[in-house]
């Protein structure tokens, strides 16, 4: 819904961000390799930011992936050490597999989503004051999908991203994902994320007022909507039989008050 009011260049440098991180996903992820085989391919994607002496590999789509991150940043003149936050986290993804409360997800969050959310709006033009609350929207959009892919996660890999004392608190465990359907207590959970969200999203915006050109206005209003009006349907819908979605109607909805809102704030 936003996409449309970005230009092909914008577009183009949302795609190196998010290469990078889908290849780095796909390394920390990957089922057939062990985790110094892992930890290895991770080390040659430092050694492109650590500019390190060895020729790149690169038939390795993750150190690909990161030459061309890299060379956006240095092109317009941006840090780097967002990418770096990142591979630290596909790092940590590696070996741990459990979170006990709120402030480890967080952390976990600032290392991967955060620095996302700062690569794509500083790359717009945003402003630090700007970046610094997108980066807690960021933090909120990846909860939402951490709840969207928790059954898989856990199931493919053994993941689980949801702070393991919100289940103690709601009387269940983390072995509850592995159904097809939650029960209430793994609803309230989902719950407990879901008003995570909203408190994230209250605080981080909003953004639209603080970008530089109407179309990006248009373009954030719309998302910032969207993402409200998707951590309401997270609240209420069960997690484990898909990820909730909007009607045609209220994204018609979103639409139209999302572009006035760009229009004019």
């Amino acid at each position: 819904m936003a996409s449309r009011f970005l230009d092909a260049d914008q577009k183009c440098d949302f795609l190196v961000i998010a290469n990078y991180a889908r290849a780095l996903r796909a390394v920390a992820d990957h089922p057939a390799l062990d985790a110094s085989a892992k930890e290895a391919r991770l080390k040659a994607v430092a050694d492109v930011f650590e500019d390190a002496t060895n020729a790149p590999n690169t038939s390795d789509d993750a150190v690909t992936a990161a030459m061309a991150l890299k060379a956006l940043l240095t092109a317009r003149g941006l840090d780097v050490r967002p990418a770096w936050q990142m591979l630290q986290a596909a790092g940590q993804d590696i070996t741990k597999t459990r979170y006990p409360d709120w402030s480890d997800t967080l952390i976990w969050c600032r290392f991967w989503a955060a620095p996302q959310a700062r690569l794509g709006f500083g790359l717009l033009g945003a402003d630090e004051a700007t970046i610094q609350r997108a980066e807690r929207f960021g933090i909120a959009i990846q909860l939402m999908t951490s709840m969207e892919n928790a059954r898989s996660h856990f199931v493919w890999l053994g993941r689980v991203y949801l702070p393991e004392r919100w289940f103690r608190d709601a009387h269940t465990k983390v072995e509850a994902l592995g159904d097809t359907t939650s029960t209430a207590a793994l609803k309230m959970v989902f719950a407990r994320g879901a008003a995570q969200v909203q408190d994230l999203l209250k605080s981080s915006g909003p953004l639209c007022p603080m970008m530089p050109t109407r179309r990006l206005r248009i373009a954030i209003a719309l998302l910032e909507m969207q993402s409200v009006a998707l951590a309401h349907a997270y609240a209420s819908n069960d997690v484990l039989m898909g990820a909730p979605s909007l009607s045609k109607i209220r994204r018609a909805i979103i639409f139209v008050r999302g572009f006035c809102r760009g229009v004019w704030c």
